[in-house]
């Protein structure tokens, strides 16, 4: 009988200890998270070269063709911002950004997405993390490309003091005309811890 209550001992320390590591695990799980923002959701602030900006029903955005592009004009640079809810006191860990070129004669000749915080009082803003590549080489590979900078200036959230928001610029170079199923804008993602 020693035995028995000695063993229930022994089995009941283990499924406590091992509920006790499982809920360590749950805890740390919980204090991640992450903010996406769908390319369908970004507002186009500034639009050249006769094109303007599409949102689509599957989540991206594309910048829709204009049929008279010709010599400069075929140039288009385009600004994209949509404002991101991040947790107060959370610290950003992570910045990531998604898009698909499936052109492989046109190009885009930079991309620069900024995740950026400014003061409620202050006229300009600070950027918290960069992406920036140029160029950005073309492919015939019909493939979702991203980009992720763990780079991260001021990371700690303050939403009494500040608003955050996601700033993107990307020039597309002589591109076809059919831009739309080409080049796609799908959005970013901002990873985050809690204190």
């Amino acid at each position: 009988m020693k035995r028995i209550v000695y063993a229930s001992f022994v089995v009941t320390v283990s499924v406590i200890l091992m509920a006790g590591v499982a809920w360590a695990k749950k805890d740390k799980l919980k204090d991640r998270g992450f903010v996406t923002v769908a390319g369908s959701a970004f507002a186009a602030s500034i639009e050249q070269g006769g094109e303007g900006w599409g949102p689509n029903f599957e989540g991206y955005g594309y910048m829709t063709p204009a049929e008279e592009r010709t010599g400069t004009n075929r140039i288009a640079v385009i600004t994209l911002n949509k404002d991101v809810q991040l947790p107060d006191s959370a610290i950003v860990t992570e910045f990531s950004c998604y898009w698909y070129d499936n052109d492989p004669t046109g190009e885009i000749d930079f991309f620069d997405a900024n995740l950026w915080r400014r003061g409620l009082l202050d006229t300009s803003g600070s950027s918290m993390a960069r992406l920036l590549i140029s160029p950005v080489p073309p492919t015939e590979n019909p493939d979702i490309l991203s980009e992720v900078t763990d780079e991260i200036n001021l990371p700690v959230i303050d939403n009494a003091s500040f608003s955050y928001y996601i700033n993107v610029v990307f020039s597309l170079g002589e591109t076809t005309p059919d831009l739309a199923s080409k080049i796609r804008w799908y959005g970013c993602q901002v990873k985050y811890k809690c204190k």
